[in-house]
């Protein structure tokens, strides 16, 4: 197996200068950086982090704990924090909570103030302390406050897509991505837009419904309370069946928007099944970019949540507070994107 005197013997450098290639020290020129990573390459040599860390009295592994490793949005999340752990140079130990088995009716905060939960929580915690790590990143699947369960810890800990009053999260701003998708819908002309919401008096809703009522009454427009349905969960019955509701009223909208992507599925064969061509007699906005829906047609125009910059981010905070820095901002939002594909149009004239 070969050592660091066998990469240093062939870069022509000290095992030192290796080491502080290695640790991303900065007091190693680009060129013998080049050299010393191509020596590493040729003689295949694995650094001992573990042992470094012991050495240094630094650690370089974050410990990350998953809500759901195969939930939505968690995927793309935990792709951001492993991209950029892997390019800082640290390790990840993941710990799943495969909680989405044990969540009823999407009540996500419900299921914080389980005994199933806090014991989950509680080995997860535990197995972290027993390790020599320098932070803990908390990936949830649903924004809400973790603050009455999550205990204090003697390393950094960082929130993906949750969060905790007082302690650094990450999260994407669904008041902009909602006003985003208002304003796009008004540009087109549409004044008679109905809402289908996610579950109801979550973060997520309320932030959502707060900016899109915000971008319509900017333009003087109102959005009556027949207009607004939904609020039992996220799913795709939800939104056929709102939709469904939506079509029944007497001047009933010529746009809907549905606060996620799979609830827009449901309400674009709502509208099918009346008889509706989408986008020509109804349009239908999305929310969420939910990659499990990418070969639907027609393609649904949505807000894309950027949630592999979230992982990317929460990292890097993960990682600045471990090394002692001051963060410029501890509560981070990232913005929103507007995907416009094949289910929004103009309204139909006449």
């Amino acid at each position: 197996m070969a050592t660091i005197y066998d990469v240093a013997k062939l870069a022509g450098v000290s095992p030192g200068t290796v080491s502080n290639a290695l640790n991303h020290a900065g007091k190693v020129a680009p060129e013998t950086e080049k050299r010393i990573l191509e020596a590493i390459e040729q003689v295949k040599y694995v650094p001992n982090r573990m042992a470094r860390s012991l050495k240094t009295n630094r650690s370089r592994s974050i410990f990350v704990i998953a809500e759901d490793v195969r939930a939505f949005p968690a995927p793309q999340i935990l792709d951001g924090i492993s991209e950029y752990c892997h390019e800082a140079g640290y390790d990840l130990t993941l710990f799943n909570l495969r909680i989405s088995p044990e969540v009823k009716h999407f009540d996500y905060d419900a299921y914080l103030g389980t005994q199933r939960f806090r014991q989950d929580l509680a080995a997860a915690l535990a197995q972290a302390k027993s390790l020599h790590i320098c932070a803990v990143i908390y990936a949830g699947i649903y924004p809400r406050d973790m603050g009455s369960v999550f205990p204090p810890l003697d390393v950094p800990a960082v929130f993906c897509y949750t969060y905790s009053h007082g302690m650094p999260s990450v999260n994407c701003n669904d008041y902009t991505g909602a006003r985003r998708a208002a304003e796009h819908l008004l540009k087109l002309g549409h004044r008679k837009i109905g809402v289908i919401l996610g579950k109801a008096d979550t973060l997520p809703t309320r932030r959502r419904l707060s900016g899109f009522e915000d971008a319509l009454r900017e333009k003087g427009i109102a959005l009556p309370p027949a207009y607004i349905q939904g609020g039992g969960g996220w799913s795709y019955e939800e939104g056929g069946e709102s939709c469904r509701r939506l079509l029944c009223l007497p001047d009933r909208p010529t746009a809907i928007f549905a606060m996620s992507d799979v609830m827009a599925a449901g309400a674009v064969h709502a509208a099918q099944a009346a008889g509706l061509r989408v986008p020509d007699d109804l349009s239908v906005h999305g929310y969420d970019s939910f990659e499990g829906l990418s070969f639907f047609r027609p393609a649904l125009t949505t807000i894309e949540m950027p949630l592999g910059e979230i992982g990317r981010r929460g990292a890097q905070l993960a990682i600045s507070l471990s090394e002692g820095a001051e963060p410029q901002e501890t509560d981070v939002l990232v913005e929103c994107r507007l995907l416009e594909r094949a289910s929004v149009a103009p309204p139909k004239q006449g």
